[in-house]
């Protein structure tokens, strides 16, 4: 009895200290517009993409990155994410670009507005991220 007792103690605290790990470790950034925007609303995964029109919209990497506050002059840290954009053509176009949350991206005629970035969360391999990126996209 006192073993069985024992045991499930063990697996209660093992649950819970599983949860704290999991929970701690996924960080999100929305920026919600300050006006009703209208578009195509797509979320990427790290290392996937997605397709608007003729713009290919890929998903490097998300998570924390330093940067200096306007404003402020004072150095802030924030989620980021690393978009990549491409347009087949002759010459194609190609943009490698940083964004945080509430960002807005013009790219060959496409407006993006980054509404949310997500990172963290259980990575399906070592050394790997995870992490998504929620977009408002305008088409020309």
């Amino acid at each position: 009895m006192k073993s069985r007792k024992i045991l499930l103690s063990g697996i209660c605290l093992t649950l819970i200290l599983s949860a704290l790990a999991l929970g701690g470790c996924i960080s999100m950034e929305r920026v919600t517009p300050s006006r009703a925007l209208t578009g195509n609303e797509l979320t990427i995964s790290t290392g996937t993409s997605g397709t608007i029109g003729q713009l290919h919209i890929g998903l490097g990497d998300t998570g924390k990155q330093s940067y200096t506050d306007n404003t402020t002059g004072k150095s802030r840290t924030r989620l980021a994410a690393w978009l990549y954009l491409h347009i087949d053509g002759n010459p194609p176009a190609d943009q490698r670009q940083q964004v945080f949350a509430g960002d807005a991206v013009n790219f060959q005629g496409y407006s993006l507005y980054v509404e949310q970035i997500s990172s963290g969360g259980i990575a399906c391999a070592p050394g790997s991220s995870t992490g998504d990126v929620h977009l408002i996209v305008n088409q020309p």
